[in-house]
């Protein structure tokens, strides 16, 4: 508004009079419409026809987004009632999958009683095979009590003489060694019951090994010097053969000798070569020591925790004759 000085009243502005700009709103429909009957005109479309193929097409841009909703309702519910079918059906669906989960799990619990009662040995090995897959997943607990079932298959095997084949014990070592080396944690925790395992599996071996020939002849005359021992049988003692030498020094050699029943044999600081233990308690604290095939008859094995102890105790369990040395 503006006042005019000479009347003394207010009087409209120029401003005030005019329409109002337009805006976009205002003006995208008009303009869209307006767009749409050029392009009838183009297309050579009668102009009577122009107001009713305007209102086909808003209804058609109103009408395709609530078909198309329809349509994926429609399908999204046609899915649902597929997806429920599959899962109810009693054939493929998660009741069956669910059904023979539980019968494949008791036909291993079958299997597994079966290996245990009749191939124990192979029980044992199975076990240690769950347990580095149980160590694998992060569940120590399962691997220790798994392992100590392994340690009880392998106990009656051992106790009935099962003749279990020299892969047993290899495939057992082998795992034995990927626990400790992939798992730590997990050796860690079942440190007790893997070093037992070893025994045990040094203990089943020599378990098997067939008596020898105590009346064959030795190579030689027999020798017994403070550092020299060969050519003879050794019956009884504690121990057999005494180690005077202070540790550490290989000082003492035993060869071509049969040691038998004695109470106790502890293998530190000697060469042992061409040696056959029967019957006897074996001992062995960690420290230097030579072995080149040496039998273990029936033996037990007293072994004291530690590096050496495992490679040694390895050489037992797999009846190895080649030269070792610690």
């Amino acid at each position: 508004m503006n006042f005019d000085i000479v009347t003394g009243c207010a009087v409209p502005s120029l401003r005030s009079t005019m329409p109002p700009e337009p805006t976009a709103v205002t003006t995208s429909a008009p303009t869209a419409v307006r767009e749409f009957h050029k392009l009838l005109a183009r297309c050579r479309i009668p102009t009577s026809l122009h107001p009713a193929l305007t209102v086909i097409v808003a209804i058609s841009f109103i009408v395709a987004p609530l078909y198309g909703g329809w349509r994926y309702l429609r399908t999204s519910r046609q899915l649902m009632y597929r997806v429920s079918k599959a899962i109810d059906d009693p054939h493929t669906g998660l009741k069956a999958i669910a059904r023979d989960s539980a019968r494949a799990q008791a036909q291993l619990s079958a299997i597994d009683s079966f290996l245990a009662g009749k191939f124990p040995e192979f029980g044992a090995l199975f076990k240690i095979l769950e347990a580095q897959l149980a160590a694998d997943d992060g569940d120590f607990s399962s691997a220790d009590e798994l392992l100590k079932k392994s340690r009880a298959l392998f106990s009656d095997a051992q106790d009935r003489k099962v003749n279990a084949p020299p892969e047993i014990f290899t495939s057992a070592i082998e795992n034995l060694n990927a626990i400790e080396k992939t798992t730590p944690k997990a050796a860690e925790a079942a440190r007790p019951v893997i070093n037992d395992l070893r025994v045990l599996l040094a203990n089943y071996r020599s378990a098997l090994e067939p008596a020898p020939n105590l009346d064959a002849p030795f190579r030689g005359q027999p020798i017994r010097t403070p550092i020299e021992i060969a050519h003879l049988a050794i019956t009884g003692g504690n121990p057999a053969i005494a180690n005077p030498h202070p540790p550490g020094q290989l000082v003492v050699s035993v060869y071509d000798v049969r040691i038998i029943k004695p109470a106790l044999q502890p293998l530190d600081g000697i060469r042992w070569k061409d040696v056959t233990f029967v019957d006897t308690s074996i001992e062995y604290f960690g420290g230097r020591l030579e072995l080149t095939n040496v039998r273990f008859v029936n033996c037990d094995f007293i072994v004291h925790p530690g590096p050496n102890a495992t490679l040694f105790l390895e050489y037992a369990a797999l009846n190895r004759h080649d030269e070792f040395s610690i």
